[in-house]
């Protein structure tokens, strides 16, 4: 796994089914790193096995595959640990305008006590914001339509774009943590617009130091003044709000293509 080294103990790992497998979690584990991930969907669940914590709500043992996957080489796949206790917990899902849903969670959080099935329910809806970050990237900053032609190009646009979102997310933390706010309450493309319009005042300086610090820190109370509204439980479609325009595509060179007249002027 390329990203283990990016964690460290005590860390909590939100993801997918795509990545609950065997391998992912014992090796996250095995480094004191704690995962909360959607059950794997050919992993079947008998909710009769394993020690009870509560209404579908079950310890149970994983032990290692015999046949390790292509993730890991044959060295780090014999150091995984034989066996490891995994939690099952299933979670239902209930959206206003839509059926309920039931998800089953694996997770190394053991104890009840300390997180109950509500609370790691709602933990793991937080893996959601990795979507918003997607459509942040694509969407806000207009990396949906690459401009640049050969790969090599094109590696450095995509290149490019990520370190300018995570430089913008680093803004947003710094903001949050100077003004004691909640992070998600701070908008990516306030702070992004915000950014555009001071960015000539900032590139210039002021008239010193002192003016720098004062220009920055009304940037900030720009940003935390426009908080975004809280609105639990909304329904967010995949779906476009206007119908896209009945033309052709431009598929040659704009001096080789001809578009054919559909009808006759009158």
């Amino acid at each position: 796994m390329k990203l283990l080294d990016f964690f460290k103990p005590g860390d909590i790992v939100l993801a997918d089914r795509g990545f609950c497998g065997y391998g992912q979690l014992a090796a996250l584990w095995d480094n004191g790193v704690e995962s909360v991930m959607r059950l794997h969907q050919r992993r079947k669940v008998d909710w009769r096995r394993g020690a009870r914590l509560g209404a579908r709500d079950r310890l149970v043992t994983w032990k290692r595959p015999y046949r390790q996957t292509s993730v890991f080489d044959a060295a780090a796949w014999a150091a995984l640990p034989k066996e490891m206790t995994v939690r099952l917990v299933e979670i239902v899902v209930e959206v206003p305008g839509f059926r309920t849903h039931k998800l089953t969670l694996a997770t190394t959080l053991l104890d009840p006590g300390t997180h109950s099935a509500e609370d790691l329910g709602r933990l793991y809806f937080r893996r959601w914001a990795v979507e918003v970050f997607y459509r942040d990237i694509k969407q806000t900053m207009a990396m949906d339509i690459l401009r640049c032609k050969s790969p090599a190009m094109i590696d450095k646009e995509v290149v490019m774009h990520a370190i300018a979102h995570n430089l913008i997310r680093a803004l947003i933390k710094d903001i949050a943590e100077s003004y004691q706010v909640e992070i998600h309450r701070l908008s990516f493309k306030g702070t992004l617009d915000a950014l555009r319009q001071w960015q000539p005042l900032l590139e210039t300086g002021g008239r010193g130091r002192r003016a720098s610090v004062k220009w920055i820190c009304l940037l900030y109370e720009i940003v935390v003044e426009d908080p975004l509204i809280l609105r639990p439980k909304r329904s967010e479609p995949r779906a476009v709000k206007r119908r896209p325009k009945n033309y052709r595509l431009l598929t040659k060179p704009r001096d080789e293509m001809v578009v054919e007249r559909c009808r006759k002027l009158s």
